[in-house]
């Protein structure tokens, strides 16, 4: 195989895994458009590394990414973090983010899921097309428990999930763990100066 140091294609995210192919074509297939994405996966995944890569494939600068702490932030703090973004009036339409990124979107409490149902859109849009940004959101949680728990509104979960990418721990891919070693071990001993052992 192809030492990983040497891939043809940086891009993306690397993987001779069937998941991980799908998962690049998919992310390629979908970044032209507006649709929402969630991804879903355990902590350490890569959902933040295959939201940036949607938002860079779909020829937006890196500048126009906003990544929302979604358990860090109350009601108030997360209204004035994503109101701008989706007003239809803002002036400056140019400073406005192409991507919005709601990472760990299950933390939100009750109040912040009110506030973002109150700003994003619902998928209707009538008149002239708004430049809106996109939204992307990552979950580690089964959104079907929190929703049946009454933790999670449904119709917010309607509009955060139009294709939901599902990201394979470490231990179903260990086909990639010795290209993935090879890869520490030359960028660490590059970084320190030294000769990869």
């Amino acid at each position: 195989t192809q030492p990983i140091a040497q891939f043809p294609d940086p891009a993306f995210v690397y993987g001779q895994g069937a998941d991980l192919q799908s998962l690049n074509v998919l992310a390629a297939e979908i970044a032209s458009t507006d649709i929402p994405v969630l991804l879903v996966g355990e902590s350490g995944t890569g959902k933040g590394v295959y939201a940036r890569l949607i938002h860079r494939l779909s020829g937006a600068p890196e500048k126009s990414f906003l990544r929302v702490h979604c358990g860090a932030l109350d009601a108030g703090r997360m209204l004035n973090e994503v109101r701008d973004a989706f007003q239809a009036d803002v002036d400056n339409v140019e400073a406005r983010p192409k991507t919005v990124f709601l990472d760990g979107v299950h933390e939100m409490d009750a109040a912040c899921q009110r506030v973002l149902l109150s700003v994003i859109p619902d998928g209707e849009r009538n008149g002239a097309p708004r430049q809106l940004p996109r939204i992307i959101s990552s979950t580690s949680c089964n959104f079907e428990k929190e929703i049946e728990a009454g933790r999670f509104r449904l119709e917010l979960y309607f509009r955060i999930n139009g294709v939901i990418l599902r990201l394979p721990a470490l231990r179903e891919r260990k086909e990639d763990i010795p290209d993935l070693l090879e890869c520490f071990v030359l960028k660490h001993a590059s970084d320190l100066g030294k000769r990869a052992p």
